[in-house]
């Protein structure tokens, strides 16, 4: 009798199952048993596919967390503080990754305009010659 509503007897139970050798429990296909290097969870209501890539692995240019942030530091938010001691950790590593960043377009091309306007002169006064002169500066800068 196979084994049904919790019952512990009969000639499939999973203490005593029938073919010892064949018999195995196999749990698939949840993110929560991702632990080894190649393991994947695929989502099909999602459309995803998760993969636990192998270690110090780089994913289409994905960064590995390379920064350790200890726990006690002073400068972390309370509530981050509060996050390390629930989990009761001491340190935790922290990275970024611009591989999940779609390309962006950057605009350099930016272009200056100066412009200047100038007179020399000179003028007698009593004997004397004055010299003057003057300007008008005026820029625009443009991106493009």
């Amino acid at each position: 009798m196979p084994a049904r509503d919790s019952n512990n007897w009969g000639y499939d139970i999973l203490s005593a199952p029938v073919g010892e050798r064949t018999s195995h429990l196999f749990l698939a296909n949840a993110l929560a048993f991702l632990r080894e290097p190649r393991q994947f969870y695929i989502d099909p209501a999602a459309g995803k596919i998760y993969l636990r890539p192998e270690n110090g692995a780089s994913i289409n240019g994905m960064a590995r967390p390379n920064l350790t942030i200890q726990c006690n530091n002073a400068f972390l938010p309370a509530s981050i503080q509060a996050q390390c001691a629930t989990a009761g950790i001491t340190n935790f590593q922290y990275g970024t990754s611009n591989a999940i960043l779609p390309s962006s377009q950057v605009y350099t091309d930016r272009r200056q305009y100066r412009f200047v306007l100038g007179a020399i002169g000179g003028l007698p006064v009593m004997g004397k010659d004055w010299n003057s002169g003057a300007s008008f500066p005026s820029s625009v800068a443009r991106s493009i």
